[in-house]
């Protein structure tokens, strides 16, 4: 008989979207770090097979020792893997592989679903929030959506991206993950669109048919901070930073009401 005490049980949260430079890893780091904000023990893992660019987004790159591969390989516990950030507590990070030859370790082993639930398990019971910044490429987004609890889409406002969001949204509905939610990144105004090229909110919304979590705004501050590691979200001045708290809000349960994008 299971005992009636129940351990903790954060979220895992993976973060997909249809191609590369769609802001998937910048929505992971500045999510993570406002809901840490918030009081929210929260860990973001960069799934990329080498070192990516959620250590960079976090600040974090320079203190890297150990990976999900050496935890694995048991050179370490889990604790030692992921790092604390300095300024802001509550947020963790985690990167799966941290060079060549981890890569080549995570190829030989190609991990079953049951070893990669375990893995989430174990962080789930450590944390509020688990986000997974899944790696580039389809067969990685898909693997990365096993056992975790929802997954969040992230699509640019161009045609092309919204007709290869779709066909990615029913390879994970064909896995089994029906909790989805769609956050568009990089809106612009109605007047600053380009009609031919790229949909407004209600015409993506009808498109992909998932719940809205965010419409983050077009914002040049966002660059600069992922290249100093820092967190938009930590700007109250930024637009899209106050979007992402706002994401991290939503994700709560808060009614937050969505921007509109007007001329």
């Amino acid at each position: 008989m299971k005992s009636s005490s129940k351990p903790n049980t954060g979220r895992v949260i993976s973060i997909i979207s249809p191609m590369g430079g769609d802001g998937r890893t910048t929505l992971c780091a500045n999510v993570s770090a406002a809901l840490a904000t918030l009081g929210k023990r929260t860990i973001a893992v960069d799934a990329g097979m080498v070192q990516g660019q959620l250590g960079m987004a976090m600040g974090l790159e320079n203190r890297i020792a150990f990976s999900l591969v050496d935890v694995m390989e048991e050179a370490c516990d889990l604790s030692e893997a992921y790092i604390r950030h300095r300024d802001i507590p509550g947020l963790k990070f985690l990167p799966i592989a941290r060079h060549l030859r981890d890569m080549a370790v995570m190829e030989n082993v190609k991990p079953h679903p049951e070893i990669i639930r375990r893995a989430y398990d174990e962080l789930r019971s450590l944390s509020d929030f688990v986000f997974i910044d899944s790696p580039p490429g389809y067969t990685g987004q898909l693997a990365t959506t096993t056992a975790t609890d929802e997954v969040i889409v992230v699509v640019m406002p161009w045609w092309h991206t919204v007709r290869t969001a779709e066909h990615l949204i029913d390879s994970v509905k064909l896995r089994g993950k029906c909790n989805m939610r769609l956050v568009i990144n990089h809106m612009r105004s109605e007047k600053g669109q380009h009609r031919e090229d790229m949909p407004n909110a209600n015409e993506i919304l009808e498109i992909l048919q998932l719940n809205l979590l965010g419409i983050v705004p077009e914002d040049d501050y966002v660059a600069a901070c992922g290249h100093r590691g820092k967190f938009a979200a930590q700007n109250p001045g930024s637009p899209a930073g106050q979007e992402y708290q706002n994401v991290a809000r939503r994700l709560l349960g808060e009614k937050v009401p969505f921007t509109t994008f007007k001329s």
